[in-house]
């Protein structure tokens, strides 16, 4: 008899150790699941826009060109994006950077500013000296830093400015000028461009469903 008393009360000691092991479990899990639930960030879409503009050259060469680009950036946190800026300042020049993201820009303004450089692709042009025309070669390389705000709107603006060196080198006809002119002056720019987040229509649907 008293065996089986035994028996029995290492069948319920045995019995109770399992519940509260899997007690036990059940809680720590919850409690991870809690934690990384809370370390969790929320983020915003991606940042996704193009721009256009104008930017002024002046030094080596002096010109007004068009200017066009793209932007994008990934959230962080729902205060900052990290991402990449690129584009066209001139028809020969590629501009090529950082960008950064400071401010909820799903709901509210950011703040924008970036930096990287710029190249300016080898290319030619046919000019005139003393009734003589030669090809004159461009190329060269710039850095850049630039600064923009967005409002509330899909609408978001930059200034840029950059400063480098544009090389020079004249090829005159054979048998005229035996000596080629090799140069290099230093260049600066400045431009505004006016940019669209295309993104921004989804997020106001977004807000609006969490509202209702």
């Amino acid at each position: 008899m008293a065996k089986k008393i035994f028996m029995v009360c290492v069948a319920v000691l045995f019995i109770v150790c399992i519940a509260d092991a899997q007690t036990v479990g059940t809680y720590q899990a919850a409690k991870a699941k809690a934690v990384t639930q809370k370390i969790k960030k929320p983020h915003n879409p991606v940042f996704l826009g193009l721009n256009a503009g104008v930017t002024g050259t002046v030094g080596t060469m002096k010109a007004l060109d068009l200017t066009a680009g793209a932007d994008v950036a990934f959230s962080i946190n729902k205060k900052f994006a990290l991402g990449l800026s690129t584009g066209y300042e001139t028809p020969t020049k590629v501009n090529v950077g950082l960008l950064f993201v400071h401010g909820n820009y799903a709901e509210k303004g950011a703040f924008l500013w970036g930096a990287g450089f710029s190249r300016t692709i080898k290319h030619t042009k046919t000019l005139s000296y003393e009734g003589i025309d030669f090809e004159r070669e461009y190329k060269g390389y710039t850095t850049w830093l630039r600064l923009g705000f967005q409002t509330k709107s899909p609408l978001y603006y930059n200034f840029m400015f950059s400063v480098g060196e544009l090389y020079r080198k004249d090829h005159y006809p054979n048998g005229i000028y035996d000596k080629i002119y090799d140069t290099s002056d230093d260049v600066y720019s400045a431009s505004i461009t006016l940019g669209y987040k295309f993104n921004h229509c989804c997020l106001l649907k977004n807000r609006y469903r969490s509202l209702k």
